[in-house]
């Protein structure tokens, strides 16, 4: 079932959606809402990071767990707005695709759970500063961030584990060299073109120096074991990186 498909029937037949249904409906909005305040925190120019009005947790860009905190609180008003403006958005349904409807909804998030606060009480008003470098607020929000990767698999954990597996990834293309990335390729996916013109010694010793940027990685961005797994498993690291150096070249 589509979102579009999905969004469509619990608006204009409710009592027949499945539990399946809406839940997949349920955590589709979730992530409309959490990349509405991905969007709104990149955007942010100042060495502060908000806590929203409508919340009553900080939302910061480093650290997604605090976001889905900010998405459960959001989500509710989410769902009433949708009441509210029932009609207008099955018109949009009917007249738009997918693409187009997700994006009329994150911007109704963001217009009405980020900015109109931000409008309504100015920025000391709407938003309560948090330093950067508040050493509590980061030593719970490492606790928050543990607690969450060995919780049970659900929306949250998912969402964070994606989220981090790319922003890692992301640090490895950029702090890996082409041969560095080549022998990482081979390790995890057993990629044999990819060393295929490296001797041993060569293959050996860029294993040795990956390793050693990817644990330095790890340790500066508190990064745990399980975000490199999941990158691995679920092949962000071959999209992003072994597809480029490796097949594509045709190494």
């Amino acid at each position: 079932m589509e979102f579009k498909e999905g969004l469509y029937k619990f608006l204009t037949n409710e009592n027949n959606v499945s539990d399946k249904e809406l839940e997949f409906l349920f955590i589709e909005l979730k992530k409309i809402i959490y990349f509405a305040i991905k969007d709104f925190l990149k955007d942010d120019t100042t060495n502060y990071k908000y806590k929203l009005l409508t919340t009553e947790y900080v939302c910061e860009d480093s650290y997604s767990d605090k976001i889905i905190s900010c998405v459960e609180e959001i989500f509710p008003f989410l769902v009433t707005k949708i009441y509210k403006e029932k009609e207008k958005i099955l018109n949009v349904i009917q007249n738009r695709n997918q693409s187009y409807i997700k994006s009329y909804l994150k911007t109704i998030v963001k217009n009405n759970f980020i900015l109109d606060p931000l409008k309504k009480y100015k920025s000391e008003l709407a938003f309560e500063k948090i330093s950067l470098n508040e050493p509590e607020h980061k030593e719970s929000t490492d606790k928050t961030r543990e607690e969450s990767l060995e919780s049970p698999v659900n929306l949250e954990n998912e969402i964070l584990l994606f989220d981090e597996a790319n922003h890692l990834t992301d640090l490895l293309q950029k702090n890996l060299t082409e041969k560095e990335k080549k022998v990482l390729c081979f390790d995890e996916y057993n990629l044999e073109d990819c060393i295929k013109d490296s001797s041993k010694d060569a293959t050996y010793k860029g294993r040795e120096r990956y390793r050693k940027k990817l644990k330095d990685i790890m340790l500066k961005h508190k990064f745990p074991y399980e975000i490199y797994e999941y990158a691995v498993e679920k092949g962000i690291l071959m999209s992003e990186i072994c597809k480029k150096v490796c097949l594509l070249k045709g190494s």
